[in-house]
C-alpha cells in the first residue's frame, strides 16, 4: 500500500495535468495556516489516490465528477 507522501507526490503530478501548472502555483501560493492541511488531504486523497488510479480516463473521471455535482 502506497505511503502519503507516494500519494502526495502522485496527487502532484495528476493535479498538475489536470488542472495545469497556472492553477496549480497560483493556488500553492494563496495557501494559509488554515486550509494548508485541507490541500494536503485533497492532493494525497482525491489527486494522489481517486484521480490516479486506473480503470477511468480522466475525461470520464471529470464527466462523472460533472455528473455529481449537477445532481
Amino acid at each position: 500500500m502506497p505511503d502519503e507522501t507516494d500519494n502526495f507526490e502522485r496527487g502532484m503530478v495528476t493535479r498538475r495535468a489536470v488542472l495545469g501548472d497556472t492553477h496549480v502555483n497560483g493556488a500553492e501560493t494563496a495557501k494559509t495556516a488554515f486550509d494548508t492541511d485541507f490541500q494536503t488531504f485533497i492532493t494525497e486523497g482525491a489527486w494522489g489516490s481517486v484521480w490516479s488510479r486506473p480503470g477511468l480516463t480522466r475525461r470520464e473521471r471529470s464527466l462523472i465528477t460533472i455528473a455529481l455535482l449537477a445532481a
